[in-house]
């Protein structure tokens, strides 16, 4: 490397990584660089570059809010080496659980790492996701959300591993999957939508919740930290058989409609009258979707059974949940 510097990410505003970049870009421009917030109690940080010597830089690190580390690089190195080089700091660094909240590079670095290839904001997508009983293996999003399938939601993308996930998963037309820390029960999910893209700041993207599935804890961890797991895909039991019209008994269905009707008159009850007619006349397994992930903005109601509303797989169980979800919320 050109230069390794470490400081205080309380020092001179340059706690989330931007700031020191900027200086550095001002003492060496043109050069390959990148600057990252590291966790607290990181030492020795390991740096080896092309046949030199690998050299240890003691970082003093122990305070509580960590430290920003700058890198630079010869010029001469070509975007491989370079990208060989980040690996292999990152990977001695952070193992599994790198987790950086910003890492920032010059744009050739972060282009390579970061931008999906031909990408640009406002471009739509469109990819068939796998429904049914299967077993795959996907990339995974941990994130405190309670994501169900056939709902739409914005997320914003900043940590270098899911960066990372969305150039995979656009370039590869793969979907992901997004799993809440304290479930292992997730939704896959298949990106729809670039609302804005960057190579150094967030990036903002639109997915759509496909099918739900169980993780098999079967973890390995990539690119700057990002987690692929094989997971089993799962839907509502008899939903293929009530199209085959084997569980069509007029006692189900009775309770569905009975169901239905409850919750539409709750929903009305509380003035949700616009999502009644945008979600009225889906089928029953879309509507106990859409009815979870409305009520899951609600603060009262506990993440466990917002969780259970995603796990369980029985329509009249779920729907069941949201009616007394709904009861309780009247109460209060």
């Amino acid at each position: 490397p050109l230069f390794a510097i470490f400081s205080s990410s309380s020092q001179n505003g340059s706690g989330n990584g931007m700031g020191l970049f900027y200086r550095l870009d001002d003492l060496f421009p043109g050069s390959n660089k990148f600057c990252l917030s590291l966790p607290s109690g990181v030492s020795p940080l390991w740096i080896k570059s092309g046949g030199q010597e690998e050299a240890t830089v003691e970082a003093e690190s122990a305070e509580a809010d960590g430290v920003v580390a700058g890198f630079g690089f010869d010029g001469a190195l070509n975007g491989q080496e370079v990208r060989n080089l980040v690996k292999h700091f990152l990977n001695e660094t952070f193992k599994k659980d790198f987790s950086t909240g910003y890492f920032v590079g010059s744009n050739e670095l972060m282009e390579e790492f970061f931008l999906p290839k031909g990408v640009k904001a406002g471009d739509s997508f469109a990819v068939a996701l796998p429904k049914g009983l299967a077993t795959k293996r996907l990339p995974i999003f941990r994130l405190p959300v309670f994501m169900y399938p056939g709902v739409q939601i914005p997320l914003r993308i900043f940590e270098p591993r899911y960066k990372s996930l969305v150039k995979y998963c656009i370039e590869k037309e793969s979907p992901f999957g997004i799993i809440h820390p304290e479930s292992e029960c997730g939704c896959v999910v298949n990106i729809v939508k670039v609302d804005d893209i960057s190579n150094s700041a967030e990036s903002i993207i639109s997915v759509q919740g496909a099918v739900r599935f169980r993780s098999l804890a079967n973890s390995t961890f990539e690119d700057f930290g990002l987690e692929f797991d094989d997971v089993e895909m799962f839907e509502d039991v008899g939903a293929v058989q009530r199209n085959e019209m084997t569980l069509n008994t007029e006692e189900q269905l009775s309770t569905e409609l009975s169901l239905r009707k409850s919750i539409t008159n709750l929903l009305e009850e509380f003035n949700y009258k616009h999502f009644i007619q945008t979600n009225g006349n889906k089928d029953i397994h879309e509507f106990s979707f859409a009815v979870a992930h409305e009520l899951s903005h609600i603060n009262t109601i506990s993440d466990e059974e917002k969780l259970k509303w995603l796990e369980i797989s029985d329509v009249n169980e779920r729907l069941e949940l949201l009616k007394n979800a709904l009861l309780s919320l009247r109460q209060v």
